[in-house]
């Protein structure tokens, strides 16, 4: 534990073409006193002798109202996208640097942004409920993922800072 942070760590493996190749991920959280922000940064290293290419992706999930609401939506780089972009839509962005949630009934929002371009996925969590006319989907909230198409060489250190934030819109 750090001044306002917390650090994690852990070395696993990832298989690549039936052989198990070392990697260390650290994952420090700070979050300042009496903030409505904090910092996510993640590096990876690679302690293995064989270059390393897969996917880094982190998951968040936020639970807002009314996912198909049109005064509720989501801005991938500042622009609303043209197909979906309520909380409950789905939709995969290339080159991405920052997506926020915007809740224009509650006037505040949510904005996740990360120092190096990445692909993005959205889509909503949803669950199935019965009713009186069958089954129907139930919107629970809306997950993001940033994720990162890495190739590690051997000994190499890779990193990223993503920073949250929650306020009311500009």
């Amino acid at each position: 534990i750090t001044a306002g942070g917390v650090k994690f760590s852990r070395t696993g493996t990832v298989w690549v073409g039936g052989q198990s190749l070392p990697v260390r991920v650290e994952k420090t959280v700070t979050l300042p006193a009496a903030a409505s922000h904090f910092r996510i940064d993640y590096r990876l290293s690679h302690k293995g002798t064989a270059e390393i290419p897969f996917w880094f992706g982190v998951e968040f999930n936020f639970s807002l109202l009314a996912g198909n609401s049109p005064d509720r939506y989501v801005l991938v780089d500042g622009v609303k996208p043209d197909l979906e972009p309520h909380f409950a839509g789905r939709g995969r962005h290339e080159s991405v640097e920052a997506v926020t949630l915007r809740d224009d009934w509650e006037g505040m929002e949510v904005i996740l942004d990360w120092a190096r371009p990445a692909g993005l996925w959205r889509l909503p969590v949803e669950t199935i409920s019965q009713s009186e006319s069958g089954f129907e989907r139930v919107y629970q909230s809306t997950c993001l993922v940033p994720q990162w198409r890495l190739r590690l060489p051997p000994g190499s250190v890779w990193s990223v800072t993503l920073n949250l934030a929650v306020r009311k819109p500009a």
